[in-house]
């Protein structure tokens, strides 16, 4: 398992006195399994853009825009 929203997933449902998510007759789970996946996928294109311009474009003179593009998405986290 190497997805982090999955390993969360995983340990709260394991220990569910643990209280690592909301309990499943209250209305916050939709919301917390929402942010719970939704985070880490957009922080993986962030710092992929920094630290492998290469794979989102063939121009290697397109590198410096995009990591600076990532840069910039990761100031406004």
């Amino acid at each position: 398992m190497y997805e982090p929203g999955g390993m969360v997933m995983y340990l709260a449902d394991r220990y569910p006195y643990s209280n690592l998510d909301p309990a499943v007759s209250e209305p916050e789970p939709y919301l917390y399994n929402q942010w719970l996946f939704y985070l880490p996928f957009q922080m993986y294109q962030t710092y992929a853009r920094c630290y492998n311009s290469a794979k989102f474009s063939p121009e290697q003179a397109d590198g410096g825009i995009i990591r600076d593009l990532g840069a910039k998405i990761l100031e406004n986290y």
